[in-house]
C-alpha cells in the first residue's frame, strides 16, 4: 500500500498536485472558467456535490450566485448574522412580512430579529418555494395521493366529494437555475444541496 508509511503518504499527496475533482473549491477563485465578473473581484468559487454543504462568511454587499448546471438541483440556504450567530434566517417571518411564499427578485430574506440578512437581486428560476422545499410529484403522490376528490359517506348514507388533502397541491420540483442574492449585513451563508453547483461569489 503506497500510503502505509509517512513517506509513502507524503509522496502520494504530492502526486495529487494539480488534480481536480468535480466538486471542490477553485483556488484562486479567479481561475473559475468564465467568471461572472472581473477575476479580481471574485472571492469564492466552488462546486458543491449533491447532498453536501459548504459555508462562507460574506461581507456586506457581496453577491452570491447559485447555478444549477444540469437542471435537477435544489439548493437549501441558511443565513446567520456573522457577528451574532444566534440571529438567523427566519423563513416564517420572511413569508409573513412580504405576504409571499414564492421568493424571487426584489424579495428580502429576514432574520428572526426582523432585520434584512440578504436581498434577492436576480432570479432566472421563479420557483423558490419558501414553505415546501424539495419535493417531487412521485414522492407527494405516494404520501398524499393524487389530489383527486374521494367520496365521503354522509350520515344519511349518501356520498359527497371531500376536498383533496391540503398538502396534495405541492407537486412542484425545486429547480433554482440561477438565483442571486446580496448580503445586506455581514452574514454567514451555509448552502447545502441536492446536486447543485454554486457559481462564484462576486464582491
Amino acid at each position: 500500500m503506497a500510503t502505509a508509511t509517512t513517506y509513502g503518504a507524503r509522496d502520494h499527496a504530492r502526486a495529487q498536485q494539480g488534480s481536480r475533482a468535480e466538486a471542490m473549491p477553485v483556488v484562486p477563485a479567479g481561475d473559475w472558467p468564465a467568471p461572472p465578473c472581473e477575476a479580481g473581484h471574485l472571492v469564492w468559487a466552488e462546486t458543491v456535490a449533491g447532498g453536501n454543504y459548504t459555508h462562507r462568511v460574506l461581507a456586506r454587499g457581496t453577491e452570491l450566485r447559485l447555478t444549477d448546471l444540469r437542471g435537477d438541483a435544489c439548493a437549501h440556504l441558511l443565513l446567520y448574522a456573522a457577528d451574532r450567530p444566534w440571529e438567523r434566517l427566519n423563513v416564517a417571518d420572511t413569508v409573513k412580512v412580504q405576504w409571499n411564499a414564492y421568493l424571487g427578485e426584489g424579495r428580502l430574506l429576514l432574520s428572526d430579529q426582523g432585520r434584512v440578512l440578504a436581498s434577492l437581486i436576480a432570479d432566472t428560476s421563479g420557483r423558490h418555494d419558501a414553505l415546501c422545499g424539495t419535493s417531487t410529484l412521485v414522492r407527494n403522490t405516494e404520501r398524499y395521493g393524487d389530489g383527486t376528490r374521494s367520496p365521503t359517506p354522509l350520515p344519511d348514507g349518501s356520498c359527497s366529494s371531500s376536498p383533496p388533502p391540503r398538502t396534495a397541491w405541492n407537486h412542484g420540483t425545486c429547480h433554482p437555475r440561477s438565483p442571486s442574492s446580496r448580503a445586506s449585513r455581514s452574514a454567514t451563508t451555509a448552502p447545502s444541496t441536492s446536486p447543485a453547483r454554486p457559481a462564484p461569489a462576486a464582491a
